[in-house]
């Protein structure tokens, strides 16, 4: 066959003929499978030259063209028998394909009888399911026309009896239960829309007894009665009506009697006195119906109840829940008003922390965390919340505290004589308003973010106040004094921050923020800190700026040390100028008056920042001095020299013979040792001050040029 051929054509391809003997290579050299062109040419050259390599090649090449001609004209009668062997193929081909046809034809008819069979069959069975629901239906219906007709005879009976009869209670509980699953399920149907007099009859009929029984239940105390009758109640699915009963019958009156305004202005106690009586209410008259319906395991320390605990507890029901509390809060809204009015910041802050207690309370008093969670979910619950107008009262707060003060910032920069720990009016009045914020009589624990938003805010604004101080030129009309006063009590604020949140605001934010020693004690306060020392240190500049300045004020007199010898036939300096005891005198007196209450860093620092600022300003006085001298010098020897003149120059002293530039060196020398001295005293040493080294060696200088004009060559 054609793949035969083909296999033996593949075969012969790798079968290639031996090169003669002569050759350089052999058939193996080819045919390995890591031939490579550079290899094979390299391999040959160790025993032919290129030439004779290209001709081996080239006799090669002509071996394997004679051998391909062989190999076709082997293969080509196959080649051509392959066309004549297909003859008749048609013909097989047509033979198979009828049988086919014929089995396809009878699996169709098959299949169309099994179709047709199961459509009978779905029918069939849909009829039939059709016919089941039907008598299902039909069933129901005599049912419930049977348990009808036992309820409205139960009824007869019931009221034929001069008491309730809780046995007849119970049968016609159970009837009506398997009543009212029959009439929801048929529900649609006709017949039910028919009946529903009858129905809603009876319901009335029923919950008339139990609500007769459950009277008798809770007047006698009787804990057989009442758990019947809630299990009845719970039978027929009627929780919520033994609930409303329950609140209608014994908690109104109650609460009507309790919740009024006379009695909150009578109460000596107010409004706490007025929930304890409210309170009162559970143990006196709920907890007969609190231990039929909870579990014992949930029943509170201390209380007893008159119950067989092997008796299982009436499940479905929750009496402080949907009875006591919404009579309750309704009452609270009808009759107590006034406690929800903002207003009067002081008096709803107390109504606020009284009735959350009272909340507390209350929420104790539910025998499960179930119960709980059911009272804070209740409509009455959030009603009784949203009553708090606490944004108002917030808003209140912040007007007081905000108003204060502003009214503060905005008076004049005075003195505080009350307070231990600042010294200025401003910055006594935000410390007082960072405590009332956190205060027992302002502080509400749901407006904690709130108040801690305003201590952040307080403090923003007083940082802002003093870099306003500073950019807007307003420290010119406040006094040194002043300046070091803000400056204290800035940095004591910073100090006393965190010591404060830590101790004040951090134990009234436990249990409300889960992050509190991050808020506090972390990026928070370091925030409102570094917040007020970067304001603070450009306040430190200013004064330190003022304390500089009448330092330097002194210096200019040593501009005038050449006038005072020059042709004056003054002698020979031997101490220091008066100016330079002057020099530090602003600084020892500003050293004098506040050094006391300035902390240490400040005082060292602006110490020091002084006396690098004169020792500048002296340094490039004392340089330019001398160097205008050195250039009259030269000056008046260059005209000598010119004139050829014999009198000196620079004038001379009769007694010392030596010149008045040499007189102003050695002033400046002395003087720069004094100032030395000077700086001495107030604890620095010439290696702390900037520039004042510089300034020795200039004096120096000066000093010894000064003899060698006196000494001579």
């Amino acid at each position: 066959t054609y793949r035969a051929l083909a296999d033996r054509a593949m075969e012969s391809s790798l079968d290639l003929p031996e090169p003669p003997r002569e050759l350089c290579f052999s058939r193996g050299d080819l045919v390995r499978d890591s031939f490579s062109v550079d290899g094979f040419v390299s391999s040959c050259r160790h025993h032919a030259s290129l030439e004779t390599l290209r001709t081996d090649l080239g006799v090669y090449f002509n071996t394997l063209k004679s051998a391909l001609i062989e190999l076709i004209n082997q293969d080509y009668a196959d080649f051509l028998r392959l066309s004549a062997n297909l003859v008749g193929v048609d013909k097989v081909i047509g033979n198979v394909a009828n049988p086919l046809t014929d089995v396809q034809q009878q699996f169709k008819s098959v299949k169309s009888l099994l179709d047709e069979a199961t459509g009978i069959m779905e029918t069939k069975l849909g009829d039939r399911m059709v016919m089941r629901q039907r008598r299902a239906i039909l069933e129901r219906l005599m049912s419930i026309d049977r348990s009808l007709v036992k309820i409205e005879r139960m009824q007869q009976q019931q009221q034929m009896e001069s008491s309730v009869d809780q046995q007849i209670i119970e049968r016609m509980a159970g009837e009506f239960n398997h009543l009212q699953f029959n009439v929801t399920q048929c529900r649609q149907l006709p017949y039910i829309e028919s009946i529903r007099p009858r129905i809603a009859t009876i319901t009335s009929g029923l919950q008339h007894h139990l609500q007769q029984l459950f009277d008798v239940g809770l007047s006698s105390r009787d804990v057989s009665t009442l758990r019947r009758c809630l299990r009845t109640y719970s039978l027929i699915d009627k929780s919520q009506a033994a609930e409303s009963l329950f609140r209608q019958s014994r908690v109104s009156p109650y609460m009507e009697r309790v919740i009024t305004m006379t009695n909150l202005v009578s109460n000596p106690k107010g409004l706490s006195g007025v929930y304890e009586i409210i309170l009162d209410f559970i143990p006196s008259h709920c907890s007969l119906l609190l231990d039929i319906t909870a579990s014992p395991s949930l029943i509170l320390i201390g209380q007893t109840a008159p119950l067989d605990f092997n008796d299982e507890p009436v499940t479905g029901f929750d009496f402080l829940v949907f009875a006591v509390w919404p009579e309750i809060v309704s009452r609270l809204e009808a009759q107590l008003q006034t406690i929800f009015a903002p207003g009067d910041p002081q008096a709803f802050h107390k109504s606020y922390l009284t009735s959350m207690k009272f909340v507390s309370s209350f929420e104790r008093l539910c025998r499960s965390q179930s119960s709980v969670e059911r009272l804070r979910s209740h409509s009455a619950y959030k009603t009784f919340m949203n009553r708090w107008s606490l944004p108002v009262y917030f808003q209140i707060r912040f007007q007081e505290i905000a108003t204060q003060f502003e009214s503060a910032l905005e008076s004049p920069i005075s003195i505080v004589s009350d307070d231990s720990h600042f010294f200025l009016q401003v910055t006594s009045v935000l410390w007082k308003c960072l405590h009332a914020c956190w205060s027992e009589n302002v502080f509400l624990p749901s407006l904690a973010h709130r108040f801690w938003k305003l201590s952040v805010q307080l403090v923003s604004r007083f940082a802002v106040w003093l870099g306003d101080i500073i950019s807007s030129g307003y420290q010119e009309r406040i006094t040194t004094d002043q300046l070091v006063q803000l400056i204290i009590d800035g940095d004591t604020l910073c100090e006393r921050l965190p010591s404060f949140f830590t101790e004040v605001v951090s134990p009234k934010l436990e249990g409300i923020t889960d992050n509190v020693q991050n808020l506090v004690s972390g990026n928070g306060v370091v925030g409102l800190r570094e917040l007020l020392a970067g304001v603070i240190g450009p306040l430190g500049d200013c004064v330190a700026d003022r304390v500089c300045g009448l330092c330097i004020g002194s210096l200019d007199d040593a501009k005038t040390i050449p006038r005072l010898y020059r042709h004056t036939n003054r002698e020979v300096p031997t101490k220091p100028s008066i100016f330079v005891d002057k020099v530090l005198l602003p600084l020892q007196a500003f050293l004098n008056t506040h050094g006391s209450m300035l902390p240490t860093r400040f005082k060292d620092d602006w110490t020091a920042r002084c006396l690098n600022a004169v020792t500048d300003r002296y340094l490039s006085i004392t340089g330019d001095v001398l160097t205008s001298v050195k250039k009259t010098e030269d000056s008046l020897m260059r005209l000598k020299r010119t004139r050829k003149a014999p009198s000196n120059p620079t004038a001379t002293s009769g007694i010392s013979g030596i010149t008045d530039d040499s007189k102003i060196r050695l002033q400046f020398s002395l003087d720069i040792q004094q100032y030395r001295q000077l700086i001495e005293q107030h604890g620095h040493s010439a290696k702390k001050v900037a520039g004042l080294n510089e300034l020795l060696t200039l004096g120096d200088a000066a000093g010894t040029a000064a003899l060698q004009q006196t000494n001579g060559p």
